[in-house]
C-alpha cells in the first residue's frame, strides 16, 4: 500500500509524490487553502507522513496547527517539521514570524508532559530532533554534542547546557523534529 503524504507550505518545493498544500496557487501546489482556516479540507486519520517545512514559525496558534496535524494524520504516522532555531538571526529577521523555537518546544506535545493539560490535544513521540548549526560549529564538533541526546537520552545534558548558555555565541540554524503520531 502506498504511503499518503502532505506537503503543507510546500510552495514550489513539493516533496516527490506528496499533496501540496499553499496559501498561493503557485506551480505544485494541489490544494489552496490558508492554514489559519480551521479544520482542513482533509479527513481524519488521512496522512501516513506530513510535511511542514518552514511554515509553523507563521501560524497564529502553534497548539491549533499542531492539533490539526494530529487530526489529519493516521495512528503511527511521522510528521516532520523543520523550523529556525531561535538563535538564528534569520528566525528574527523575517517580520512574518511568530514563533522562535528551541530543540525542547516539541516536548509540549509529547504523552505525559508537565504540561500536557493545556499546551494540546494533539499528542506526539519524539522521535529525533536534530539541531543543525553555523559551518564553524559543526567543523569543531559541536554540533555532534548537541545532538548527541539522539544517540541517547543521558548525553542531553550537553544540549541543556548549549540552550541554556552558549546559543547565542554558538548559534544553531535549524531544528528538524521527527515526531511520531499517537492514537
Amino acid at each position: 500500500m502506498e504511503k499518503k503524504i502532505l506537503d503543507l507550505g510546500c510552495g514550489r518545493n513539493k516533496v516527490p509524490g506528496a499533496i501540496g498544500l499553499d496559501l498561493f496557487p503557485v506551480p505544485g501546489v494541489d490544494v489552496v487553502h490558508d492554514l489559519e482556516a480551521f479544520p482542513y479540507p482533509f479527513e481524519n486519520n488521512s496522512f501516513d507522513e506530513i510535511y511542514a517545512r518552514h511554515i509553523i514559525e507563521h501560524v497564529a496558534s502553534v497548539s491549533r496547527f499542531m492539533d490539526e496535524l494530529h487530526r489529519i494524520s493516521k495512528p503511527g504516522a511521522r510528521v516532520y517539521i523543520n523550523t529556525p532555531h531561535y538563535s538564528y538571526s534569520n528566525s528574527w529577521r523575517d517580520p512574518t514570524h511568530r514563533w522562535h523555537f528551541s530543540a525542547y518546544s516539541f516536548e509540549y506535545f509529547t504523552v505525559g508532559h508537565a504540561a500536557d493539560y493545556y499546551a494540546s490535544v494533539a499528542k506526539f513521540n519524539i522521535v529525533s530532533v536534530k539541531v543543525t548549526m553555523l559551518n564553524l560549529w559543526n567543523l569543531l564538533g559541536i554540533e555532534y554534542l548537541v545532538n548527541a541526546v539522539n544517540i541517547h537520552p543521558r548525553w542531553r545534558v550537553f544540549r541543556k547546557f548549549w540552550e541554556e548558555y552558549l546559543a547565542f555565541i554558538m548559534r544553531g540554524r535549524e531544528i528538524q523534529a521527527i515526531l511520531e503520531t499517537v492514537k
